[in-house]
């Protein structure tokens, strides 16, 4: 059976079609990961790192994430403090790809936070959302997605 030229492209076109529908529906997945030799009962007191030094790092959306993320660990029990800490977060992300193409694009692709021991430095705990993410205010995506990355922390 011989395939014609413009049925060759209907099929190509439908793979391609079926490739990208579940990325234009904004699948995420979630990961965690954290050291399985610290004891995280004895965390109490937090802060922020300053965002690091990227061309491409937006204050609205560090100051957002913090501002979701700092209501969701005082109902977990953490208090915000400047002093006596034991631990520290920094928060990483990229932009959708279409960012590089329209400088103003309010999508992640992906979200971290990243969760530091303050004596040593070292990383204890991670949480990292992948896919769309809309960090519009009127979205309420970017809370979701720090809502879903803090769910597993600390880890029991």
């Amino acid at each position: 059976m011989r395939v014609s030229r413009a049925e060759a492209r209907y099929i190509l076109m439908m793979i391609v079609v079926i490739m990208t529908v579940p990325f234009a529906w904004g699948c995420t997945t979630m990961n965690h990961s954290y050291d399985l030799g610290m004891n995280f009962s004895g965390l109490k007191t937090y802060n922020w790192n300053p965002p690091p030094m990227l061309a491409r790092q937006n204050p609205l959306v560090d100051s957002n994430v913090q501002f979701i993320a700092d209501q969701i660990l005082d109902k977990k029990g953490f208090n915000k403090s400047s002093e006596k800490l034991d631990f520290m977060i920094s928060i990483y992300y990229e932009y959708d790809i279409s960012s590089y193409y329209y400088p103003y694009n309010y999508d992640l692709k992906m979200l971290s936070l990243n969760i530091y021991g303050v004596e040593n430095k070292k990383l204890i705990w991670q949480g990292t959302k992948l896919g769309t993410i809309s960090t519009d205010v009127s979205s309420s995506d970017l809370k979701k997605a720090v809502e879903e990355i803090l769910y597993k922390f600390p880890p029991k």
